[in-house]
């Protein structure tokens, strides 16, 4: 019986990129602040990827997985850039450039600026009149627009590949359906606005401090079409014979959710999505170091032990409402702040299972303690992702009411020696254990998983030794 229904799927795959790239740097003229710099080049690519499937595949002979194609898909790329650091005044520096991009493959160029400053208070009024703690203090200013270019594959007419079955059954038992997914040759850019500002103080020889709040902005987002949004559309039409992208054995007229059972495949593309997606935070930092002369008055050297704590709080991460199941809307899992299409929904510490965006808890941070002597260096990490609410479960049930996913805490520990002029320039041995107490992934409704595979690592304890040499 397992020799009738087992079989040996195998592709053979071949990827490569040839690239030329060449630049130069310097110096033009004197500002009050120093020499203006120049940075300048450009680069050409070739990209291609090709892959061949074996007999049964190319058939579609391979049952619920029916099966792939070959395909082949190439680009060229013809890139260019500039970069020029003006400092225009004592503690005050700006920074500027450019970068164009064009891809043969979909034959559609980018250009994109950026714009920075920073200023160093404490240099601007004189360090003799500056307060010892602003001595050590930046502030620092970004903007920028930013693009990327649709995968190799994601703009190849020809590569049509089936990686997943997508689950259906809304009240009923879920059904695997084939989806396959084809690739867009009238893909555009993914655009992005990205804002920042902040600062990096070192109030004194001990405590160092880092803020900066961003904002992105993103527009025209490269993303599969949503099968689950696909037949919902079929469903609401009454099931039709002959719907855009759905196979359907029968039509049936005034269909229920459990009509999915007449789909056979559902065919999906990848697109350019319409609506702006945008998210801002915080990223943080506080570390204290301490060595023997700080911590005490000692004068022995004891090294160096800092520890502190980094992380990144999300404020918002708005999606179009279009962009989500309209069930998830209307049983209050994401909160929207209108009815129309294109109004803003906040995912922010959502699975986010049921739309384009990526799983994402509002807080995670990092509290790292590190120890440096001569050539000892130890370190303990602490990672911390923050609590999910969970929009799966119910998109199975029916109800929406589902537990939210639990926080994911883990420890790292690691120690390390090195030896300069044995081996070369030096050589280092490194012992370590990621996540030290063997945590286990909060566990999730999922069909292959049982965990959140976005997000959370499932291997558990892990024990290494790295032996590296420096020539």
């Amino acid at each position: 019986m397992l020799e009738r229904i087992q079989t040996l799927s195998t592709t053979v795959t071949d990827s490569g990129r040839r690239s030329y790239d060449a630049g130069m740097n310097g110096s033009l003229f004197e500002l009050p602040g120093g020499q203006i710099g120049i940075a300048f080049g450009g680069e050409v690519r070739h990209e291609w990827r090709q892959s061949d499937v074996d007999h049964d595949a190319n058939i579609r002979d391979l049952g619920l997985r029916i099966g792939n194609t070959d395909y082949f898909a190439e680009r060229d790329v013809y890139g260019g850039y500039l970069e020029l650091r003006w400092p225009v005044y004592d503690g005050i520096e700006l920074q500027t450039a450019g970068r164009a991009d064009y891809y043969t493959d979909i034959e559609k160029a980018a250009a994109n600026p950026t714009l920075g400053i920073t200023i160093s208070p404490a240099d601007i009024a004189g360090r003799d009149n500056t307060a010892p703690a602003l001595r050590r203090l930046q502030i620092r200013g970004h903007a920028s627009s930013a693009f990327r270019a649709p995968d190799i594959l994601d703009a190849s007419s020809n590569a049509v590949v089936i990686p997943t079955q997508l689950p259906f059954g809304p009240g009923g038992t879920p059904l695997f359906l084939p989806i396959n997914t084809s690739g867009n040759p009238d893909l555009d850019h993914e655009q992005a606005l990205a804002l920042s500002a902040g600062f990096a103080w070192t109030m004194m020889d001990e405590l160092n401090l880092v803020a900066d709040f961003w904002h992105f902005q993103y527009e025209d987002r490269i993303a599969r079409d949503d099968p689950r949004q696909k037949v919902a559309a079929w469903q609401a039409a009454d099931c039709p014979l002959n719907f855009p992208g759905i196979h359907a054995a029968t039509s049936a007229a005034g269909c229920t959710p459990n009509s999915t059972g007449l789909i056979s495949e559902i065919d999906v593309a990848q697109e350019n999505t319409e609506g702006t997606t945008l998210t801002n935070g915080l990223d943080f930092g506080v570390i204290v170091s301490l060595t023997g002369e700080t911590f005490g008055g000692s004068t022995q050297d004891w090294g160096t032990l800092s520890f502190g704590a980094e992380g990144t709080y999300t404020l918002t991460y708005e999606i179009p409402r279009h962009a989500i199941l309209p069930d998830v809307v209307t049983q209050g899992v994401i909160e929207c702040d209108g009815n129309a299409p294109d109004s803003a929904c906040d995912v922010v510490g959502n699975r986010n299972f049921n739309n384009l965006a990526a799983p994402l808890p509002a807080l995670r941070v990092n509290f790292p303690v590190t120890w440096l002597h001569q050539g000892h260096a130890a370190s303990f990490i602490a990672h911390y992702m923050g609590p999910l609410e969970d929009d799966h479960d119910g998109a199975h049930r029916g109800d929406f009411t589902s537990e939210p996913i639990d926080p994911f805490f883990t420890m790292d520990l690691q120690y390390g020696y090195t030896i300069k002029d044995w081996v070369g320039d030096a050589l280092t041995l490194r012992l370590g254990v990621n996540n030290l107490a063997d945590q286990d992934p909060p566990p999730v409704l999922s069909e292959t998983a049982g965990f959140e595979p976005m997000l959370h690592d499932p291997r558990g304890r892990l024990v290494y030794a790295k032996l590296i040499s420096e020539f």
